[in-house]
Formats: structure tokens, sequence, C-alpha cells
């Protein structure tokens, strides 16, 4: 087979650390590049890897699913170098060509992202928002456990800082600035935000209790959202039992723009939600009354957006949504 070579300063094949009869697919696809920044490049990223991490790619290049990756690897090199984060993680992801060309693309606009990418939790994160960063903050806010302090704490000295601002942004606006003022009742921000319910529902949020972070699910598959604030009325049944009358649901978001995710659409399409979370305790109180678990509101026709102005410390508008 002829195939271009090329030499190190030394006068060593730069491929010659892998030049093994148990590694063939990987020299198949060294050999078969034609050109000689390529074949640099990818002697680079298949240095950086063990023995170990080597036959690995040989084994995923050789198996199912290992004509894609061959022809994702010979088209575009920095694609093996995204497949050696997933695989320090032992993730199947490691074989999704679109995850690969999205990280790869990540990696080149930021070289240092694979340092933050070595934490489990964060690339658990990334997998999720891969393919829409400036979705970030939304897609992992609806996540349980408040997944996006975890992230924003774990990357707030990160290297590639531009990569994680709308994270960074997101629960500065969201968690620093707009929840502490809706706790308090005599702040600008909630009669903002009264006001703007006042004339769009016709209710009055003096009237109801707020919780925070609340999960609700909205389908008998148990899928979820999680509601940035919710303002719940309380009444009594005929029995004399607490129960709810109406809700309010409020999400924060970083712009006009920023849409609704996946399962926050689900959940404002629903009739009725179940309260997911555990028992909660009001944040703002007006009856006090807890929040319980597997409550279950019917009606769910008023949902407010309220949106950043661009730095995550004032509103730029409060819409109905």
């Amino acid at each position: 087979m002829t195939y271009l070579k090329l030499l190190d300063k030394e006068g060593t094949d730069i491929y010659a650390h892998v030049r093994r009869p148990e590694l063939q697919q990987i020299q198949n696809i060294a050999d078969n590049l034609l050109d000689a920044e390529k074949r640099v490049h990818l002697s680079d990223i298949l240095k950086s890897m063990d023995n170990a991490t080597l036959n690995q790619l040989e084994k995923d290049l050789a198996g199912e699913g290992g004509e894609a990756l061959r022809a994702l690897f010979g088209e575009k090199v920095g694609c093996v170098r995204a497949w050696e984060v997933a695989a320090k993680h032992n993730d199947e992801i490691r074989k999704s060509t679109d995850f690969l060309t999205n990280l790869s693309d990540k990696i080149d606009e930021f070289p240092h992202l694979p340092e933050d990418l070595t934490d489990d939790v964060v690339f658990d994160a990334v997998k999720k928002f891969h393919d829409d960063v400036p979705q970030s903050h939304e897609i992992i806010d609806d996540l349980a456990e408040d997944v996006v302090d975890v992230i924003a704490n774990k990357t707030k000295n990160s290297k590639s800082p531009e990569f994680w601002k709308w994270i960074q942004r997101g629960r500065k606006f969201e968690k620093e600035y707009l929840l502490p003022r809706l706790k308090n009742r005599a702040s600008a921000e909630y009669a903002q935000l009264r006001n703007k319910v006042q004339s769009t529902c016709n209710v009055n949020l003096d009237e109801y209790d707020m919780y925070s972070q609340v999960q609700f699910k909205y389908n008998d598959a148990g899928d979820y959202f999680v509601a940035d604030q919710v303002y719940v009325k309380w009444g009594k049944d005929e029995f004399g039992v607490n129960k709810i009358q109406d809700i309010v649901i409020v999400e924060d978001k970083l712009s006009e723009g920023t849409r609704l995710t996946k399962h926050q659409n689900g959940g404002k399409a629903a009739t009725s939600l179940t309260v997911r979370s555990k028992t909660l305790k009001p944040d703002s109180g007006v009856s006090g009354y807890v929040l319980p678990k597997n409550a279950v509101i019917n009606g769910n026709n008023k949902w407010m957006k309220i949106f950043d102005s661009e730095n995550g410390d004032a509103i730029s508008d409060i819409l109905r949504l």
C-alpha cells in the first residue's frame, strides 16, 4: 500500500506508535489522509492516548457503527479528540457522529474545554445541550437536583468562560437577582410581576403563596419539568381541607427569544399537573401552607415569562405565554 509518509525531526514515521497489527483500523485512517496538516494533527491526538484508549478506539472503529466513525474521522480529524474526551467516561455517546461533530467544533473554538469535561457531572450536562449551547441554562435548569448550581460552581474558574456564559448568566439572573426580589413582596420586581399578572390574567398575586424550583409531572409516562416559581392560591374543599384553587407559573429566561424547553412545552400543554418535588415550604407565604408531593393541580393556563436585560441583573420585560 502506498501512503503519504511524514517524518518527525528525528526522521521517524510520525505514526510509528500505532504501527501494530492490532491497530489496523487506526493505521488505515492515518494512511488515507492526504493532507499533511491533518496527518500531523491526528498523530498528535493519537500520541496523547495510552494503550487502553488506543485499543478501545480500534475496537469502536471495527465494531458496529465503525464505518460511520471511520468516515467521520477521515473527514474531520478533530473528532478523534472529541471521541477521546467521551471515551474517558466510558460513555456510549462516543459512537454518535452528531455528538462528536458538535463537540469537535466546540473544542476548536474553546481549546481548553476538554479540561472542564474531565468531570463526570459536567460532561453529562454537556451531552444534553451540545447542539444548542445558547439554550444550555434552560436545558439543564429543567433537570432535578439543582444541576445549574452544580455546573456553575464547577465551571466558574474555567479557561473557557464564553462557553459557560449562558449558565453563569442564567444562574445570576434567576438565583442571585430575581428570586430574592420575588420573595420580597415590597420589591419593585415583585410589584412589576404582580401588575403584569393582574393585567393579563386578572388575578391578584398578593393572595398567592410562592414556591420555587417545583417539579411537576405532566403525563402518565412520568415526564416532568421544573418551574422556576409557582404562585399558588389556596382555598378549602367542602370538607374544610386545604385545596389548591389556582396557580401561576413563572419562567425566568435570558432573553425574549429564549425558548421553553421540550418538557416545559409539554407541561404548558397539559390540563393537569402533579407535584413531583418533595413537600415544599413557601419561599414567600400568604397562607404558609406547604405544597405537598403528589398534589394534583387541575387548571394550568397562566404562564408568565420574565426575561433578563443583558447582564443578569435587571428585568427587561414580563410576558404572558
